[in-house]
């Protein structure tokens, strides 16, 4: 649940030397990630000492969503799915060009009043 057990001498050192080495290993990586002036305890003691909040603060990082690649019905319907495709600037464009080509081609018949008239 926790990690390897890791058989241990009556003051708390590793029996095995690998055991020893891994350990070792493994405290130097987390004091090169966290940095001894960042102790949370160092840095309270300084806060009461001198009033200032030396605490270094990351950022607000994003929040990871559950399922990312999930589609939300709720804020995206068939309807404004569609109008997107629909609704479009080259859809839209397109519509205006084909209207355009039908109405140049289509008779002059207000002038000719026998249009029609067999």
């Amino acid at each position: 649940m926790h990690g390897p057990i890791i058989p241990r001498n009556e003051t708390g050192e590793p029996l095995l030397p690998e055991d020893a080495a891994r350990d070792k290993a493994a405290r130097e990586k987390y004091e090169r990630e966290h940095p001894a002036w960042q102790d949370p305890q160092l840095l309270a003691e300084l806060k009461a000492a001198t009033g200032l909040d030396l605490k270094v603060t990351h950022g607000r990082q994003k929040r990871k969503r559950k399922y990312e690649n999930l589609t939300d019905i709720k804020k995206t319907t068939p309807r404004e799915r569609l109008s997107k495709r629909v609704l479009s600037h080259k859809a839209i464009r397109r519509l205006n060009s084909a209207l355009a080509k039908e109405h140049a081609s289509a008779p002059n018949t207000s002038a000719d009043f026998n249009f029609g008239r067999s």
